[in-house]
């Protein structure tokens, strides 16, 4: 993505790009180039150091504090070729700096090893786009040393197994997807806006929400997801409300539609536990839902014994 209010300079560098084989997209200011990064995710972008309205430091810091956008590679292009302003930007989380006028065989250079970098250090899971694990504990890690309580919110998908094994793995990819968008669109419309939303893997996603919202946030995922349900099944299955399928020994059975199991662990304010203790309780946590209850959320209380369930739904 080409964010440059220049059209010249855009249009020098969408011609550089297209001859190198590189799909690009161009925003011709900064409010549109950070709407259009989230919406469409590029994996890299081109961004100009001096806009009006908003300056490409700002633009880059915005792009930084989002959880959609700040594993993005950020190359600034500028002709303000003084150390100052470089250091400003690479300090603001600039990956590297072109200085215009550029060549072009520098500024390709740059940018496949930026590319190149990006590939080799993402952590997003390539199926949602969502931050990994590395990024959760990073980001758990952050509010637990802050000292701010949070709630996290571990997202499981019921009956996924059996689902694999009579829609394929096509089928499947839709349905984590689906459920990538749903939990992105409850915390967006109904949490706070530093929630921040990852994919563990397989049909196991965490949110890590603010303790006041995170219950609001976790029921409209489990209302949205029962209303997307008809996009996943035939027609048969939905009316009959389950699939036929083995299960892990073998023995036929039933299985009901897919549902969401949800977990919210609350970690008090000032509670320093270690990340693998609030592992181990979330897994747990999880465990304890799918073997006593059906789909719905379950919140339970993290302390220095690990208490049990204090509210359920």
């Amino acid at each position: 993505m080409i964010i440059d209010d220049d059209s010249v300079c855009r249009r020098i560098v969408s011609k550089t790009l297209d001859l190198a084989g590189y799909d690009w997209y161009e925003a011709t200011d900064g409010a549109e180039g950070l709407a259009s990064a989230t919406q469409l995710e590029p994996d890299l972008i081109l961004l100009d150091r001096v806009m009006p309205q908003m300056e490409g430091i700002e633009v880059l810091q915005r792009l930084r504090d989002h959880y959609l956008t700040n594993h993005i590679p950020v190359i600034m292009l500028t002709s303000l070729d003084d150390i100052d302003y470089r250091v400003e930007g690479l300090s603001a989380g600039a990956d590297d700096y072109v200085i215009k006028p550029f060549d072009d065989r520098d500024l390709l250079a740059r940018v496949a090893a930026a590319l190149r970098r990006s590939e080799q250090n993402l952590d997003a899971d390539s199926l949602t786009r969502l931050p990994g694990n590395a990024a959760l504990r990073r980001q758990l890690q952050c509010r637990l040393q802050d000292g701010a309580g949070c709630a996290v919110a571990y997202i499981d998908v019921d009956h996924f197994k059996a689902y694999v094994d009579n829609y394929g793995f096509e089928k499947a990819a839709v349905v984590i997807r689906g459920v990538a968008q749903i939990v992105q669109l409850a915390a967006k419309t109904h949490g706070h806006p530093d929630d921040f939303i990852g994919h563990i893997g397989g049909d196991d996603f965490l949110l890590i929400a603010h303790s006041a919202t995170a219950e609001i946030v976790c029921q409209h995922l489990l209302e949205e997801f029962d209303r997307s349900i008809s996009n996943y099944y035939n027609a048969t299955d939905l009316a009959s409300g389950y699939i036929e399928g083995s299960d892990r020994y073998g023995t036929a059975r039933r299985f009901p539609l897919l549902s969401l199991s949800i977990a919210i662990i609350e970690v008090p304010d000032n509670c320093t536990p270690d990340l693998g203790e609030i592992g181990s309780f979330a897994g747990r946590c999880k465990q304890d839902i799918k073997n006593n209850r059906g789909p719905g959320w379950k919140k339970y209380a993290f302390t220095a014994n690990n208490s049990s369930a204090v509210r359920d739904h």
